[in-house]
């Protein structure tokens, strides 16, 4: 593959004692040093790039979406969710609440789910990649469930709601990082199926209920077209106050 030298275009800004663009961070690259012209304005130096794009940095360029399925977290509600949580869920036939109880052995399993995953990757680009994705995976540490046969509520500590028809049907739901994702659940045979998707790829949890209503397992399904495996690991919670 044939390489050609590129000097991206100037641009103004401030420079420190030992030569770097400071005023504008994002427009240098960080591995480039930066020379002055007339005391104001900074050039990186030519660059190598590729004509063509890798798949490892296509990759790298997929690993920006991953947000838009990661574990809904303990972000601050917004408003609509905040409103949401005062309404009482009339028809519902089961109201429970749990708390993470897998204590470290989970989150080695969400490691070791995200390795395996990514085993195939380059060395490259492995690192980077581990690294966004234990981001987007975290541990739920309490979730409410309000389940009905009309309507679906999973709440998550710090307001997150998700709720939508009990019909399975898919709702546009805003998460925790501000993405718009589709959100389905079904409730049947003591589980719940709850998929978030969008076009970058999915998460699939399943709540599986024990029959005493003492404990429950979640287990997740991450895939997308980039993954080179999808990551599959399983949480344990149990009954809160019990």
């Amino acid at each position: 593959m044939r390489e050609r030298a590129v000097t991206p275009p100037r641009h103004s800004g401030r420079l420190s004692k030992n030569g770097h663009c400071v005023s504008d961070p994002g427009s240098c690259a960080v591995s480039l040093q930066s020379r002055s012209h007339g005391g104001r304005d900074c050039y990186p130096r030519p660059v190598r790039i590729k004509q063509v794009v890798s798949p490892a940095a296509a990759m790298l360029l997929m690993l920006g979406g991953l947000a838009g399925w990661a574990s809904p977290s303990q972000a601050s509600p917004d408003a609509s969710s905040d409103a949401s949580a005062t309404v009482a869920n009339a028809n519902a036939e089961l109201e429970q609440s749990f708390r993470y109880a897998g204590g470290n052995k989970g989150r080695v399993a969400i490691e070791q789910a995200v390795d395996e995953a990514i085993a195939d990757m380059s060395p490259l680009i492995r690192g980077i990649a581990r690294t966004r994705l234990l981001e987007v995976n975290t541990v739920i540490e309490t979730i409410d469930f309000s389940l009905g046969s009309d309507t679906l509520r999973t709440s998550y500590i710090g307001g997150r709601i998700i709720e939508s028809p009990a019909s399975g049907a898919a709702v546009r739901w805003v998460n925790q990082f501000g993405d718009t994702v589709n959100v389905s659940q079904r409730w049947s045979d003591g589980k719940l199926v709850q998929r978030i998707f969008d076009g970058n790829g999915s998460r699939t949890n399943v709540y599986r209920f024990s029959e005493d209503g003492q404990s429950m397992t979640m287990s997740v399904t991450i895939k997308a077209d980039r993954l080179p495996k999808p990551i599959r690991y399983r949480l344990r919670y149990g009954k809160k106050g019990s």
